[in-house]
Parts: structure tokens; sequence; C-alpha cells
């Protein structure tokens, strides 16, 4: 990132969520403390059980703080996390985004230190990153990513669009950010490392193939079952050119 400037640049923080009630009021707690000149776009992957709006209720955010927009996709799709994203690119009223899931908690300071430091064109950020339930620091490097963490970075849309957005062919499976990543690599970009921390509350989802379902469902907070292994669902990639090819309302 440059050097800082007078003037405090604006961006969208992107989240996606889906039937997290916890995750979500976690973030709100940090969202009431969130500075005036930054926007959050929340997506709902159609949840079944709590939706973001649920939880959100009457909460606003203060007079002095963020606007909020809240999105919901109206139908489970099993895991349509790249739609989302597709989606915030969309509706995000800056042109830098912050993409995160609703695991990883940005703290009021570090959104501070965002807006401190005004991105360069042409760059894609990815920040350190505190494993909350191992209580480590990881320092990232532009050789050697965080397991994870890959898909919390920071980018214009310009970047976003011109690598193509997310391929929405692997809608109901978890895979894309990695391919998404590697068609960004392939632009004329600089990958940068921050000294931004991001609160990265879990390991993540692991997943195994059952032959029963026909998309991805989830059986615990940290698993899942899904229909094709990794190696099948890489050759959906392609097959669906379409971006937001999936239902969703502005509910916020």
């Amino acid at each position: 990132m440059s050097k800082t400037s007078r003037e405090p640049s604006r961006l969208t923080f992107g989240f996606t969520y889906f039937d997290e009630p916890d995750r979500l009021r976690e973030q709100i707690a940090q969202w009431e403390h969130y500075s005036q000149g930054c926007d959050i776009v929340l997506v709902d992957d159609g949840s079944e059980q709590t939706s973001a709006m649920e939880v959100i209720g009457d909460w606003r955010p203060p007079e002095w703080g963020p606007t909020l927009q809240v999105w919901r996709v109206t139908e489970n799709l099993g895991f349509n996390s790249h739609g989302c994203r597709n989606l915030i690119a969309t509706v995000a009223p800056t042109e830098w985004i912050q993409f995160a899931d609703i695991d990883m908690i940005i703290p009021p300071g570090e959104v501070a230190r965002f807006r401190q430091i005004r991105p360069t064109p042409n760059s894609v950020y990815h920040h350190m990153s505190y494993a909350r339930w191992q209580q480590k620091l990881f320092r990232l490097t532009s050789e050697t990513r965080y397991s994870g963490h890959l898909n919390c970075f920071l980018m214009s849309k310009t970047i976003f669009w011109e690598a193509g957005g997310y391929d929405e062919s692997f809608t109901g499976h978890h895979h894309g950010d990695r391919e998404f990543m590697n068609r960004v690599a392939k632009l004329d970009v600089s990958f940068r490392d921050t000294p931004i921390i991001i609160d990265h509350v879990r390991a993540g989802k692991h997943g195994s193939v059952n032959n029963a379902v026909d998309k991805t469902v989830y059986t615990s907070e940290d698993h899942f079952y899904a229909p094709l292994a990794p190696p099948e669902v890489e050759k959906l990639r392609g097959t669906k050119t379409a971006r937001l090819d999936f239902p969703y309302v502005q509910e916020l």
C-alpha cells in the first residue's frame, strides 16, 4: 500500500453469511464501532434456519458509522459464495472492496488502518491472520499464503471484473477461490501484503463426498457433505458463463 494520505479513503467491506447467527452477532458488535466513510455489504447465501435479517432486526449503524446494505439469495443452492461475491462487486458503492466471510472479524482499529492507507492501482492485498483457535499470528508473504485465508483480500472492482469475477459454474460446491485468484494473477497486477490483522475465527469447514446429496449439505460447524470430489468439481470450470445467475433480493 502507498503512503498514508491526509484524506482517508472510502472502501466497502463485503461479507457473506449462511445460517450462523452467532457469527453475525459478533460482526454487528464490531460494525457498531466502524467509522463513517466506509460501507458494509452483507449477502445472505440462502439461509434456511436463521436469515441475516432475523439477526439484524431493528439494528442499524449509528449515524456517525458506516452504511449498510443487506442482500439475500432466495434459494439455498448448497454453496454460492462465488455468486455472493459477484453480487458484492456489483452493488458495492466504492471502487475498492475488502472481501471476507462471516467468520473473519475486522476490528474497528484495523478498519481505521484500512482507511488511512490508500491502495495502489493494479494491486491486490492480503493481510496478516490471527488464527483464534490456535492463538497464533500468521504473517503472510507473496510466496506462502495462510491456508483458508486466500479468500480474504482487498481488490478493486476494475481488477475483479477484468479477471471475469468468480466462476459460478462451481455453484453448489466448495471450490473457486484459488481458481479466481489464479486468473487475477494472469493480469498486470502486483500482490502485496499488509500489516493489517484479520481475526480468523476458525480453521474452516472440511468436507467428504456423499453420493446421496446433489449439492453441499452442512452437517456440523466444521463438516459438510459434497456430491463430487474436487477433481470432478474442477471439470465444471467455465461451463457457465453468466454472472449473478441466481435469484436474489435486497432486504436493506
